[in-house]
Protein backbone atom coordinates (compact mmCIF):
# COMPACT_ATOMS: atom_id res chain seq x y z
CA UNK A 1 0.00 0.00 0.00
CA UNK A 2 1.36 3.43 -0.94
CA UNK A 3 2.21 5.99 1.73
CA UNK A 4 1.56 9.68 1.14
CA UNK A 5 4.58 11.94 1.47
CA UNK A 6 2.28 14.52 3.13
CA UNK A 7 1.11 12.20 5.92
CA UNK A 8 3.01 14.25 8.54
CA UNK A 9 1.60 17.58 7.36
CA UNK A 10 -0.21 19.89 9.76
CA UNK A 11 -2.98 22.41 9.18
CA UNK A 12 -2.85 25.68 11.12
CA UNK A 13 -6.21 27.43 11.39
CA UNK A 14 -5.95 31.20 11.83
CA UNK A 15 -6.59 32.40 15.37
CA UNK A 16 -9.77 34.47 15.95
CA UNK A 17 -7.81 37.73 16.03
CA UNK A 18 -6.52 36.98 12.52
CA UNK A 19 -9.93 35.98 11.12
CA UNK A 20 -12.41 38.26 9.39
CA UNK A 21 -15.47 38.29 11.64
CA UNK A 22 -19.06 39.50 11.27
CA UNK A 23 -19.18 38.23 7.68
CA UNK A 24 -22.75 38.17 6.32
CA UNK A 25 -22.42 36.09 3.17
CA UNK A 26 -25.24 35.13 0.81
CA UNK A 27 -27.69 32.48 1.99
CA UNK A 28 -28.55 31.34 -1.55
CA UNK A 29 -28.40 27.56 -1.92
CA UNK A 30 -26.31 26.05 -4.73
CA UNK A 31 -24.12 22.92 -4.82
CA UNK A 32 -22.25 23.47 -8.09
CA UNK A 33 -19.57 25.93 -6.95
CA UNK A 34 -17.06 26.52 -4.16
CA UNK A 35 -18.87 29.80 -3.27
CA UNK A 36 -15.72 31.93 -2.77
CA UNK A 37 -12.64 32.74 -4.89
CA UNK A 38 -9.23 34.32 -4.31
CA UNK A 39 -6.00 35.31 -6.03
CA UNK A 40 -2.72 36.78 -4.79
CA UNK A 41 -4.40 40.12 -3.94
CA UNK A 42 -8.04 39.62 -3.00
CA UNK A 43 -10.71 37.20 -1.79
CA UNK A 44 -14.30 37.54 -3.02
CA UNK A 45 -17.43 36.50 -1.07
CA UNK A 46 -21.06 36.58 -2.34
CA UNK A 47 -22.84 39.00 -0.01
CA UNK A 48 -26.24 38.94 1.64
CA UNK A 49 -27.21 42.07 -0.31
CA UNK A 50 -29.14 41.03 -3.43
CA UNK A 51 -26.76 40.84 -6.39
CA UNK A 52 -23.76 41.92 -4.30
CA UNK A 53 -20.25 40.57 -3.76
CA UNK A 54 -17.71 41.75 -1.18
CA UNK A 55 -14.00 41.85 -2.03
CA UNK A 56 -11.33 41.94 0.70
CA UNK A 57 -7.56 42.33 0.69
CA UNK A 58 -5.59 39.57 2.41
CA UNK A 59 -4.28 41.79 5.21
CA UNK A 60 -7.76 42.65 6.56
CA UNK A 61 -8.82 40.96 9.81
CA UNK A 62 -10.97 41.63 12.85
CA UNK A 63 -14.64 42.55 13.12
CA UNK A 64 -16.10 43.81 9.87
CA UNK A 65 -18.23 46.95 9.64
CA UNK A 66 -21.96 46.25 9.07
CA UNK A 67 -22.06 47.48 5.44
CA UNK A 68 -18.69 47.05 3.70
CA UNK A 69 -18.28 48.30 0.10
CA UNK A 70 -19.39 45.74 -2.50
CA UNK A 71 -19.86 45.31 -6.23
CA UNK A 72 -23.55 45.05 -7.09
CA UNK A 73 -25.91 45.31 -10.02
CA UNK A 74 -27.33 41.87 -10.79
CA UNK A 75 -30.98 41.14 -10.07
CA UNK A 76 -30.53 37.83 -8.27
CA UNK A 77 -28.29 36.42 -5.51
CA UNK A 78 -24.67 35.66 -6.50
CA UNK A 79 -23.97 31.91 -6.48
CA UNK A 80 -20.50 31.72 -8.06
CA UNK A 81 -17.51 34.08 -8.21
CA UNK A 82 -14.24 33.72 -10.13
CA UNK A 83 -11.17 35.93 -10.56
CA UNK A 84 -9.65 36.17 -14.03
CA UNK A 85 -6.53 33.93 -13.79
CA UNK A 86 -4.55 36.33 -16.03
CA UNK A 87 -5.70 39.67 -14.53
CA UNK A 88 -5.85 39.80 -10.74
CA UNK A 89 -8.07 42.91 -10.74
CA UNK A 90 -10.91 41.41 -12.78
CA UNK A 91 -13.69 39.58 -10.94
CA UNK A 92 -16.64 37.75 -12.51
CA UNK A 93 -19.90 37.04 -10.67
CA UNK A 94 -22.68 34.63 -11.71
CA UNK A 95 -26.23 35.19 -10.51
CA UNK A 96 -29.54 33.41 -10.10
CA UNK A 97 -30.95 35.81 -12.73
CA UNK A 98 -28.78 34.01 -15.34
CA UNK A 99 -26.33 36.87 -15.91
CA UNK A 100 -22.55 37.08 -15.53
CA UNK A 101 -20.96 40.46 -14.75
CA UNK A 102 -17.28 41.31 -15.00
CA UNK A 103 -15.88 43.91 -12.58
CA UNK A 104 -12.67 45.90 -12.27
CA UNK A 105 -11.38 45.91 -8.68
CA UNK A 106 -9.16 48.91 -7.76
CA UNK A 107 -5.54 48.12 -6.86
CA UNK A 108 -6.05 49.10 -3.20
CA UNK A 109 -9.39 47.28 -2.91
CA UNK A 110 -12.96 48.53 -2.65
CA UNK A 111 -13.42 51.90 -0.94
CA UNK A 112 -17.02 52.40 -2.07
CA UNK A 113 -19.74 50.46 -3.87
CA UNK A 114 -19.22 49.74 -7.58
CA UNK A 115 -22.34 49.33 -9.72
CA UNK A 116 -20.93 49.72 -13.26
CA UNK A 117 -19.55 46.42 -14.60
CA UNK A 118 -16.89 46.15 -17.28
CA UNK A 119 -18.91 43.59 -19.20
CA UNK A 120 -22.32 41.91 -19.00
CA UNK A 121 -22.63 38.35 -20.32
CA UNK A 122 -26.27 37.35 -20.80
CA UNK A 123 -26.95 33.97 -22.36
CA UNK A 124 -28.78 31.85 -19.76
CA UNK A 125 -32.56 31.80 -19.31
CA UNK A 126 -32.30 30.42 -15.76
CA UNK A 127 -29.77 30.76 -12.97
CA UNK A 128 -26.10 30.47 -13.89
CA UNK A 129 -24.13 28.73 -11.17
CA UNK A 130 -20.84 27.56 -12.70
CA UNK A 131 -17.99 29.52 -14.27
CA UNK A 132 -14.64 28.08 -15.36
CA UNK A 133 -11.82 29.96 -17.09
CA UNK A 134 -9.70 28.40 -19.83
CA UNK A 135 -6.31 27.38 -18.33
CA UNK A 136 -4.13 29.08 -20.97
CA UNK A 137 -6.24 31.31 -23.26
CA UNK A 138 -6.92 34.86 -22.10
CA UNK A 139 -10.55 35.89 -21.94
CA UNK A 140 -12.18 32.49 -22.56
CA UNK A 141 -14.85 31.57 -20.01
CA UNK A 142 -17.22 28.59 -19.87
CA UNK A 143 -20.49 28.94 -17.96
CA UNK A 144 -23.23 26.44 -17.12
CA UNK A 145 -26.80 27.20 -16.10
CA UNK A 146 -29.88 25.42 -14.80
CA UNK A 147 -31.36 25.84 -18.30
CA UNK A 148 -29.10 22.88 -19.33
CA UNK A 149 -27.03 25.21 -21.50
CA UNK A 150 -23.24 25.65 -21.50
CA UNK A 151 -21.83 28.81 -23.09
CA UNK A 152 -18.20 29.40 -24.05
CA UNK A 153 -17.61 33.16 -23.97
CA UNK A 154 -15.15 35.53 -25.59
CA UNK A 155 -15.12 37.90 -22.64
CA UNK A 156 -13.51 40.85 -24.44
CA UNK A 157 -16.18 40.82 -27.15
CA UNK A 158 -18.94 39.95 -24.69
CA UNK A 159 -20.42 37.16 -26.83
CA UNK A 160 -20.98 33.41 -26.48
CA UNK A 161 -18.97 32.01 -29.40
CA UNK A 162 -20.24 28.46 -28.91
CA UNK A 163 -23.27 27.06 -27.10
CA UNK A 164 -23.91 23.46 -26.00
CA UNK A 165 -27.67 23.05 -25.57
CA UNK A 166 -28.30 19.36 -26.33
CA UNK A 167 -27.77 18.12 -22.74
CA UNK A 168 -30.52 16.12 -21.03
CA UNK A 169 -30.02 17.87 -17.67
CA UNK A 170 -28.06 20.76 -16.18
CA UNK A 171 -24.39 20.56 -15.20
CA UNK A 172 -23.28 20.51 -11.56
CA UNK A 173 -19.54 20.52 -12.33
CA UNK A 174 -17.32 21.76 -15.17
CA UNK A 175 -13.53 21.52 -15.55
CA UNK A 176 -11.06 22.08 -18.44
CA UNK A 177 -8.22 19.73 -19.41
CA UNK A 178 -4.56 20.80 -19.56
CA UNK A 179 -4.56 22.26 -23.08
CA UNK A 180 -8.11 23.56 -22.95
CA UNK A 181 -9.14 21.41 -25.91
CA UNK A 182 -11.89 19.67 -23.89
CA UNK A 183 -13.83 20.11 -20.69
CA UNK A 184 -15.67 17.56 -18.57
CA UNK A 185 -19.04 17.94 -16.88
CA UNK A 186 -21.05 16.10 -14.27
CA UNK A 187 -24.80 16.67 -14.31
CA UNK A 188 -28.10 15.84 -12.64
CA UNK A 189 -28.68 12.97 -15.09
CA UNK A 190 -25.75 11.10 -13.41
CA UNK A 191 -23.55 11.24 -16.53
CA UNK A 192 -19.91 12.26 -16.87
CA UNK A 193 -19.24 13.86 -20.26
CA UNK A 194 -16.21 15.20 -22.09
CA UNK A 195 -17.13 17.97 -24.52
CA UNK A 196 -15.33 19.75 -27.36
CA UNK A 197 -15.94 23.46 -26.61
CA UNK A 198 -15.38 24.62 -30.20
CA UNK A 199 -17.52 22.11 -32.08
CA UNK A 200 -20.14 21.85 -29.27
CA UNK A 201 -20.05 18.05 -29.48
CA UNK A 202 -20.00 15.42 -26.73
CA UNK A 203 -16.80 13.40 -27.24
CA UNK A 204 -17.53 10.68 -24.67
CA UNK A 205 -19.98 9.94 -21.86
CA UNK A 206 -20.40 7.39 -19.07
CA UNK A 207 -22.56 6.96 -15.98
CA UNK A 208 -20.65 8.55 -13.11
CA UNK A 209 -22.44 7.81 -9.79
CA UNK A 210 -25.67 5.91 -9.15
CA UNK A 211 -27.29 8.48 -6.86
CA UNK A 212 -29.14 11.53 -8.18
CA UNK A 213 -27.58 13.74 -5.50
CA UNK A 214 -25.40 16.60 -6.70
CA UNK A 215 -22.08 15.56 -8.25
CA UNK A 216 -18.83 17.46 -8.78
CA UNK A 217 -15.80 16.85 -11.02
CA UNK A 218 -12.10 17.77 -11.13
CA UNK A 219 -9.87 17.36 -14.19
CA UNK A 220 -6.36 16.68 -12.86
CA UNK A 221 -4.61 18.35 -15.76
CA UNK A 222 -1.03 17.08 -15.51
CA UNK A 223 -2.18 13.54 -14.67
CA UNK A 224 -4.95 13.64 -17.33
CA UNK A 225 -7.24 12.00 -14.79
CA UNK A 226 -10.82 12.99 -13.99
CA UNK A 227 -12.06 12.81 -10.40
CA UNK A 228 -15.83 12.67 -9.83
CA UNK A 229 -17.49 13.06 -6.45
CA UNK A 230 -21.00 11.80 -5.74
CA UNK A 231 -22.89 8.99 -3.99
CA UNK A 232 -23.63 5.32 -4.67
CA UNK A 233 -27.04 3.62 -4.53
CA UNK A 234 -26.79 3.35 -0.75
CA UNK A 235 -26.29 7.15 -0.54
CA UNK A 236 -22.73 6.60 0.64
CA UNK A 237 -20.42 9.38 -0.50
CA UNK A 238 -18.01 8.22 -3.16
CA UNK A 239 -14.95 9.29 -5.18
CA UNK A 240 -14.17 7.80 -8.59
CA UNK A 241 -11.04 8.14 -10.72
CA UNK A 242 -11.26 7.98 -14.52
CA UNK A 243 -8.54 7.50 -17.10
CA UNK A 244 -9.53 9.84 -19.94
CA UNK A 245 -8.20 7.32 -22.49
CA UNK A 246 -10.48 4.57 -21.13
CA UNK A 247 -13.60 6.29 -19.90
CA UNK A 248 -15.78 3.17 -20.00
CA UNK A 249 -15.12 2.35 -16.34
CA UNK A 250 -13.55 4.08 -13.33
CA UNK A 251 -10.16 2.58 -12.49
CA UNK A 252 -10.47 3.39 -8.78
CA UNK A 253 -13.45 3.82 -6.43
CA UNK A 254 -13.22 5.17 -2.87
CA UNK A 255 -16.27 4.90 -0.59
CA UNK A 256 -16.16 7.50 2.19
CA UNK A 257 -19.10 7.89 4.58
CA UNK A 258 -22.88 8.28 4.90
CA UNK A 259 -22.78 12.06 5.29
CA UNK A 260 -25.41 14.12 3.47
CA UNK A 261 -23.03 17.08 3.06
CA UNK A 262 -22.16 18.32 -0.44
CA UNK A 263 -18.52 18.11 -1.54
CA UNK A 264 -16.35 21.21 -1.97
CA UNK A 265 -13.28 19.96 -3.89
CA UNK A 266 -10.03 21.86 -4.38
CA UNK A 267 -7.11 20.33 -6.29
CA UNK A 268 -3.41 21.25 -6.08
CA UNK A 269 -2.00 20.53 -9.54
CA UNK A 270 1.64 20.90 -8.46
CA UNK A 271 1.74 18.17 -5.82
CA UNK A 272 -1.36 16.16 -6.90
CA UNK A 273 -3.26 16.80 -3.68
CA UNK A 274 -7.07 16.61 -3.52
CA UNK A 275 -8.33 18.85 -0.70
CA UNK A 276 -11.88 17.93 0.17
CA UNK A 277 -14.26 20.06 2.19
CA UNK A 278 -18.00 19.58 2.71
CA UNK A 279 -20.74 22.16 3.13
CA UNK A 280 -21.98 22.13 6.71
CA UNK A 281 -18.97 20.22 8.05
CA UNK A 282 -15.80 21.54 9.70
CA UNK A 283 -13.24 18.95 8.55
CA UNK A 284 -10.98 19.22 5.51
CA UNK A 285 -9.60 15.91 4.25
CA UNK A 286 -6.55 15.65 1.99
CA UNK A 287 -5.72 12.83 -0.42
CA UNK A 288 -2.62 12.45 -2.58
CA UNK A 289 -3.28 11.24 -6.13
CA UNK A 290 -0.76 8.49 -6.87
CA UNK A 291 -0.44 6.09 -9.80
CA UNK A 292 -2.67 3.44 -8.25
CA UNK A 293 -5.27 5.85 -6.85
CA UNK A 294 -5.96 8.20 -3.95
CA UNK A 295 -4.03 7.82 -0.69
CA UNK A 296 -5.26 9.56 2.47
CA UNK A 297 -2.75 12.14 3.71
CA UNK A 298 -4.13 14.07 6.69
CA UNK A 299 -7.16 15.92 8.06
CA UNK A 300 -7.69 19.43 9.46
CA UNK A 301 -10.59 20.69 11.57
CA UNK A 302 -11.57 24.34 11.95
CA UNK A 303 -14.45 23.69 14.42
CA UNK A 304 -16.87 25.84 12.36
CA UNK A 305 -19.15 24.46 9.60
CA UNK A 306 -17.97 25.67 6.21
CA UNK A 307 -19.88 27.27 3.36
CA UNK A 308 -17.03 27.75 0.88
CA UNK A 309 -13.40 26.89 0.18
CA UNK A 310 -10.70 28.15 -2.20
CA UNK A 311 -6.94 27.84 -2.72
CA UNK A 312 -4.39 30.66 -2.85
CA UNK A 313 -1.71 30.77 -5.61
CA UNK A 314 1.68 29.30 -4.77
CA UNK A 315 3.58 32.61 -5.03
CA UNK A 316 1.59 33.88 -2.01
CA UNK A 317 3.02 31.19 0.31
CA UNK A 318 5.93 31.18 2.76
CA UNK A 319 8.32 28.61 1.27
CA UNK A 320 10.78 29.02 4.18
CA UNK A 321 8.15 27.50 6.49
CA UNK A 322 7.47 24.81 3.86
CA UNK A 323 3.91 26.12 3.56
CA UNK A 324 2.76 24.17 0.51
CA UNK A 325 -0.88 25.35 0.50
CA UNK A 326 -3.09 28.01 2.06
CA UNK A 327 -6.88 27.81 2.04
CA UNK A 328 -9.60 30.36 2.57
CA UNK A 329 -12.60 28.90 4.38
CA UNK A 330 -15.95 30.66 4.58
CA UNK A 331 -18.14 29.85 7.58
CA UNK A 332 -21.56 31.24 8.50
CA UNK A 333 -20.09 34.31 10.22
CA UNK A 334 -16.36 34.42 9.46
CA UNK A 335 -13.67 34.13 6.81
CA UNK A 336 -10.46 32.40 7.89
CA UNK A 337 -7.26 30.95 6.47
CA UNK A 338 -5.74 27.49 6.95
CA UNK A 339 -1.98 27.11 6.42
CA UNK A 340 -0.79 23.67 5.30
CA UNK A 341 2.77 22.97 6.50
CA UNK A 342 5.12 20.05 5.88
CA UNK A 343 7.65 19.78 8.75
CA UNK A 344 11.19 19.87 7.34
CA UNK A 345 14.30 20.96 9.21
CA UNK A 346 16.03 22.15 6.04
CA UNK A 347 13.14 24.30 4.77
CA UNK A 348 14.61 27.52 6.20
CA UNK A 349 18.10 26.70 4.86
CA UNK A 350 17.40 25.30 1.40
CA UNK A 351 14.55 25.62 -1.10
CA UNK A 352 12.45 22.43 -1.12
CA UNK A 353 12.05 21.88 -4.84
CA UNK A 354 10.18 18.58 -4.50
CA UNK A 355 7.47 20.36 -2.50
CA UNK A 356 7.44 23.45 -4.72
CA UNK A 357 7.78 22.34 -8.37
CA UNK A 358 6.86 24.69 -11.19
CA UNK A 359 3.30 26.05 -10.97
CA UNK A 360 0.80 27.47 -13.45
CA UNK A 361 1.53 31.17 -13.97
CA UNK A 362 -0.83 34.15 -14.26
CA UNK A 363 0.39 34.76 -17.84
CA UNK A 364 -1.74 33.54 -20.74
CA UNK A 365 -0.22 31.41 -23.50
CA UNK A 366 -2.67 32.28 -26.30
CA UNK A 367 -5.44 34.79 -27.02
CA UNK A 368 -9.16 34.12 -27.25
CA UNK A 369 -9.04 34.55 -31.04
CA UNK A 370 -6.28 31.94 -31.31
CA UNK A 371 -8.27 29.51 -29.17
CA UNK A 372 -11.48 29.85 -31.18
CA UNK A 373 -9.47 29.42 -34.40
CA UNK A 374 -8.34 25.99 -33.13
CA UNK A 375 -5.06 26.63 -31.27
CA UNK A 376 -4.33 24.58 -28.13
CA UNK A 377 -1.65 25.45 -25.58
CA UNK A 378 -0.52 24.26 -22.16
CA UNK A 379 -0.43 26.86 -19.37
CA UNK A 380 2.74 28.87 -18.82
CA UNK A 381 4.61 28.13 -15.59
CA UNK A 382 6.56 29.84 -12.83
CA UNK A 383 9.77 28.61 -11.21
CA UNK A 384 9.21 29.26 -7.49
CA UNK A 385 12.82 28.96 -6.30
CA UNK A 386 13.33 32.75 -6.15
CA UNK A 387 10.62 33.00 -3.47
CA UNK A 388 13.17 31.56 -1.05
CA UNK A 389 15.21 34.78 -1.40
CA UNK A 390 12.21 37.09 -1.13
CA UNK A 391 11.90 37.67 -4.88
CA UNK A 392 9.03 37.14 -7.28
CA UNK A 393 8.71 33.86 -9.21
CA UNK A 394 10.45 33.53 -12.58
CA UNK A 395 8.42 32.84 -15.70
CA UNK A 396 9.80 29.70 -17.34
CA UNK A 397 10.86 29.93 -20.95
CA UNK A 398 12.07 33.53 -20.65
CA UNK A 399 15.37 35.09 -19.59
CA UNK A 400 15.63 35.66 -15.87
CA UNK A 401 16.66 39.31 -16.18
CA UNK A 402 13.69 40.19 -18.39
CA UNK A 403 10.85 38.75 -16.31
CA UNK A 404 11.96 38.67 -12.70
CA UNK A 405 10.09 41.29 -10.74
CA UNK A 406 11.75 43.37 -8.05
CA UNK A 407 9.86 43.56 -4.73
CA UNK A 408 7.95 46.83 -4.25
CA UNK A 409 10.14 47.94 -1.34
CA UNK A 410 13.31 47.40 -3.36
CA UNK A 411 11.86 49.36 -6.30
CA UNK A 412 11.19 52.35 -4.08
CA UNK A 413 14.71 52.37 -2.65
CA UNK A 414 16.60 51.72 -5.87
CA UNK A 415 17.27 54.72 -8.16
CA UNK A 416 16.64 54.24 -11.88
CA UNK A 417 19.64 53.15 -13.92
CA UNK A 418 20.44 54.39 -17.42
CA UNK A 419 21.39 52.14 -20.29
CA UNK A 420 24.82 52.79 -21.89
CA UNK A 421 24.21 54.81 -25.05
CA UNK A 422 26.79 52.97 -27.13
CA UNK A 423 25.51 49.48 -26.30
CA UNK A 424 22.98 48.50 -28.94
CA UNK A 425 23.31 44.70 -28.91
CA UNK A 426 20.77 42.84 -26.75
CA UNK A 427 21.62 40.11 -24.20
CA UNK A 428 20.32 37.35 -26.46
CA UNK A 429 22.54 38.54 -29.31
CA UNK A 430 25.59 38.58 -27.01
CA UNK A 431 24.87 35.03 -25.93
CA UNK A 432 24.40 33.85 -29.51
CA UNK A 433 27.42 35.28 -31.30
CA UNK A 434 30.23 37.78 -30.79
CA UNK A 435 30.86 39.74 -33.99
CA UNK A 436 34.25 41.52 -34.31
CA UNK A 437 34.23 45.12 -35.48
CA UNK A 438 35.20 45.55 -39.17
CA UNK A 439 38.83 46.60 -39.86
CA UNK A 440 39.66 49.84 -41.54
CA UNK A 441 39.39 49.29 -45.29
CA UNK A 442 36.86 46.47 -45.05
CA UNK A 443 33.69 46.86 -47.06
CA UNK A 444 30.76 48.24 -45.13
CA UNK A 445 27.82 45.83 -44.77
CA UNK A 446 25.49 48.49 -46.14
CA UNK A 447 26.87 51.27 -48.31
CA UNK A 448 24.16 53.78 -47.43
CA UNK A 449 24.85 53.59 -43.66
CA UNK A 450 26.65 56.63 -42.21
CA UNK A 451 30.05 55.82 -40.67
CA UNK A 452 30.45 57.12 -37.12
CA UNK A 453 33.51 57.49 -34.94
CA UNK A 454 33.71 54.92 -32.13
CA UNK A 455 35.58 55.84 -28.96
CA UNK A 456 38.19 53.08 -28.17
CA UNK A 457 37.48 53.47 -24.43
CA UNK A 458 33.80 52.89 -25.15
CA UNK A 459 34.66 49.68 -27.04
CA UNK A 460 36.73 48.43 -24.10
CA UNK A 461 33.87 49.14 -21.73
CA UNK A 462 31.46 47.23 -23.99
CA UNK A 463 33.83 44.25 -24.13
CA UNK A 464 34.13 44.24 -20.33
CA UNK A 465 30.34 44.35 -19.99
CA UNK A 466 30.01 41.53 -22.50
CA UNK A 467 32.60 39.37 -20.67
CA UNK A 468 30.87 40.02 -17.36
CA UNK A 469 27.46 39.06 -18.77
CA UNK A 470 28.88 35.98 -20.47
CA UNK A 471 30.49 34.86 -17.20
CA UNK A 472 27.20 35.48 -15.38
CA UNK A 473 25.34 33.26 -17.86
CA UNK A 474 27.93 30.49 -17.45
CA UNK A 475 27.61 30.58 -13.66
CA UNK A 476 23.83 30.66 -13.89
CA UNK A 477 23.86 27.60 -16.14
CA UNK A 478 26.05 25.77 -13.62
CA UNK A 479 23.61 26.56 -10.82
CA UNK A 480 20.71 25.22 -12.90
CA UNK A 481 22.68 22.05 -13.67
CA UNK A 482 23.39 21.52 -9.96
CA UNK A 483 19.68 22.01 -9.18
CA UNK A 484 18.75 19.35 -11.73
CA UNK A 485 21.31 16.91 -10.32
CA UNK A 486 20.09 17.54 -6.78
CA UNK A 487 16.48 17.00 -7.92
CA UNK A 488 17.45 13.63 -9.45
CA UNK A 489 19.16 12.58 -6.21
CA UNK A 490 16.14 13.63 -4.15
CA UNK A 491 13.81 11.53 -6.30
CA UNK A 492 16.12 8.53 -5.96
CA UNK A 493 16.19 9.04 -2.18
CA UNK A 494 12.38 9.21 -2.03
CA UNK A 495 12.10 5.95 -3.98
CA UNK A 496 14.50 4.25 -1.57
CA UNK A 497 12.57 5.59 1.42
CA UNK A 498 9.33 4.26 -0.06
CA UNK A 499 10.91 0.85 -0.64
CA UNK A 500 12.23 0.81 2.91
CA UNK A 501 8.77 1.66 4.32
CA UNK A 502 7.27 -1.25 2.39
CA UNK A 503 9.92 -3.60 3.84
CA UNK A 504 9.18 -2.31 7.35
CA UNK A 505 5.47 -2.90 6.81
CA UNK A 506 6.21 -6.47 5.70
CA UNK A 507 8.32 -6.97 8.84
CA UNK A 508 5.51 -5.65 11.07
CA UNK A 509 2.95 -7.90 9.37
CA UNK A 510 5.13 -10.94 10.26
Amino acid sequence: MSVSRFRHSTGHVAKPQRQLLNVTSSTALWDGSNTISCNNKFVAVPWQTLGGTAVFKHDISGRLAPNPPIVLGQEGPIIDVKFDPFDNQKLFTASEDGSIFGWSIPTDGLKSNISSPLVELKGHRKKCGIMSFHPSAKGVLASAGVDSVINVWDVERGIAVTTISNLSDYATGLEWNLQGSLFCTTSRDKVLRTIDPRSSTVVSSVESHASARSQRCVWCKRKDTIITLGCNKSQQRQIKLWDTRKLEKAYSVVDLDQSSATFIPVYDEDINLLILGSKGESNVKCFELMDEGLTFSYEVSSHDPMKGLCLMPKWSLDVRKCEFDRLYQLTHHSLLTIEMLLPRKQSCIEFQRDVFPSTFADHSAISADEFFRGTNATPREYDLSDLFNGLSPRLLGESKSSFQKTPVAAQAAKPPTKEPKEETVTRSEHCAVSTPAPHEGDASPTDDRTTTHVDPCGNMEQEENFDRKKRFQELLEKVRTYHQEIETLRKALQEKESQMLKVLEDIQSM
